[in-house]
């Protein structure tokens, strides 16, 4: 006689709430302070969603709850991130613990003026039109400045310290050298465009110093939420990708682990996090050159794609000739 097995909770695959419960408790047993701020960016993600569908306020052609919904979101994923890493730190954690608090503290400044600026109707990005838009820009600015310095200082302490999965070492630091580097657009961004360098230089005042728009103003068409211009350059692009190399690489890292166990060598694991690492910076490098030439995202010309279709030849050869070592 056959027998019905009815499905267990030994052989059922875990679902999507039981994933994150496991996780949160893991990021609660690193740090359960880094773990209470990452929920509560990610709270203050769902509250400026639901602004977002209340309130159609626009801002530079956007919603003006589309920025505090990104960066909060972001911020969410950037401490979870350095929360997780946390884990896999044999010492220095009391210093890397420092770290992560400061993290927090910055980027509670950030999101709280982007979500106040928002609140106001106004831009929180390059606006120098009252002294109040220029002093909360500036401090955005000293806040960001602080954010990068920790991260250099988490990129020294993760390339002095010897963690035992060596791939998944080498991810870490390189997404955390490439999210330091996602600093170049951010920083290039701030810059006066020509013509508000000719009003400055005329002695005037400009209420707008600094554009994520090469080639066009700022609030123009573009992608869906994102707002990345699909007319004209835009530095945003090269800032996002290098900022989430933070998980897309330490990411790639465990998929290697899981999958690649068996089939690759630690050895080959850990030239396949290498070449990635190089194939992910240099393409955050690409964008930031197609965008400084005044092209769209969506928008490449020939030589742009040319220089594409090379580097991901190039990144595919890499990867081949290391897995075959």
């Amino acid at each position: 006689m056959n027998t019905i097995k009815y499905p267990t909770l030994e052989n059922q695959r875990p679902g999507l709430w039981s994933l994150l419960q496991s996780a949160t408790s893991r990021l609660w047993q690193n740090n359960w302070l880094l773990t209470s701020l990452t929920g509560y960016f990610a709270l203050q993600f769902i509250l400026f969603t639901i602004l977002a569908l209340v309130d159609d306020t626009v801002v530079t052609g956007a919603n003006a709850w589309f920025k505090p919904m990104k960066f909060a979101l972001s911020s969410a994923f950037y401490l979870g991130t350095i929360t997780w890493m946390l884990g896999h730190l044999p010492t220095r954690r009391r210093l890397v613990n420092g770290l992560g608090y400061g993290l927090g503290i910055v980027l509670i400044v950030e999101v709280a003026v982007i979500s106040f600026q928002a609140a106001r109707g106004v831009s929180s990005h390059f606006n120098f039109s009252t002294p109040l838009n220029g002093t909360l820009f500036s401090v955005m600015g000293g806040a960001i400045m602080l954010l990068n310095i920790m991260t250099l200082v988490l990129a020294i302490v993760l390339a002095v310290v010897k963690i035992k999965d060596r791939p998944l070492a080498w991810a870490m630091r390189g997404g955390v050298l490439i999210a330091l580097l996602a600093g170049i657009p951010g920083y290039m961004m701030t810059a006066p465009t020509a013509d508000q360098r000719a009003v400055l230089e005329a002695g005037e005042s400009s209420p707008i110093i600094g554009a994520h728009t090469v080639g066009a103003e700022d609030g123009g068409p573009g992608l869906p939420f994102l707002g990345w211009s699909t007319e004209a350059g835009d530095l945003r692009p090269a800032h996002f990708i290098g900022l989430h190399a933070l998980q897309i690489l330490p990411l790639a890292a465990l998929v290697l682990r899981r999958r690649g166990t068996g089939r690759l060598s630690e050895k080959q694991q850990t030239g396949l996090i290498g070449v990635a690492g190089l194939s992910y910076g240099a393409f955050m490098f690409l964008l930031i050159w197609q965008a400084s030439r005044g092209q769209a995202l969506i928008r490449p010309d020939a030589l742009t794609a040319g220089v594409a279709a090379a580097w991901l030849g190039l990144s595919t050869l890499g990867a081949v000739a290391v897995s075959r070592r």
